[in-house]
């Protein structure tokens, strides 16, 4: 996945197995190969801190959301 992100962004490496409902992609230990489907509702957990779809920007340190090209 690491390949379709901006320079300098990169992904978390996976903390759960997918689930079984979805595609097995996602393995513990590995980065992450898929996002999990991004919902912009108020207070949504995804976007806080490392929440699950933000991605580590090198230049800044600090987590970000995945822009619209990513």
């Amino acid at each position: 996945m690491n390949v379709i992100l901006d320079l300098g962004h990169m992904s978390q490496v996976v903390q759960h197995d997918d689930q079984p409902q979805f595609a097995i992609v996602n393995k513990v230990g590995q980065p992450q190969i898929a996002l999990p489907i991004i919902m912009n509702f108020r207070n949504s957990h995804v976007f806080y801190d490392d929440g699950p779809i933000m991605i580590w920007d090198s230049r800044y340190s600090c987590w970000v959301e995945p822009n619209v090209d990513e």
